[in-house]
């Protein structure tokens, strides 16, 4: 899982940025769930008002799905821990393309024939 928050775009940024190039070094072939955390923040009030005072937005729904796409995720989630909204999608849904990686073989980000890892 790669997690990123609503209200820190920057957290997305580095997704691609950052994350990505670990991944290929350290985990070729694994699969990858991108997620979205602290999706309550998009509708608050507070977090809204000092985003714009710096210039910045919440990040939305396709925002994260255009980098779940370009980074070959195999799905895409949002969740609010706060109002346990996803959550245990979130998490069923880690275990369950870790599992299917694992008696398949991994056909994920920077696969190779010798499969690495899993991470979850």
């Amino acid at each position: 899982m790669l997690c990123f928050s609503v209200d820190n775009p920057t957290s997305l940024e580095n997704v691609e940025s950052k994350w990505i190039d670990d991944i290929i070094q350290y985990c070729r072939g694994v699969k990858l769930v991108l997620v979205a955390c602290k999706c309550d923040l998009r509708e608050d009030p507070a977090t809204l008002e000092k985003l714009a005072s710096q210039g910045k937005n919440v990040v939305v729904y396709e925002e994260g799905l255009a980098v779940a796409r370009r980074i070959n995720a195999s799905r895409y989630l949002e969740c609010s821990a706060k109002h346990n909204r996803g959550v245990t999608e979130v998490f069923t849904e880690a275990a369950r393309v870790s599992v299917n990686a694992r008696a398949k073989g991994s056909e994920g980000y920077g696969a190779s024939k010798k499969h690495e890892c899993i991470a979850m």
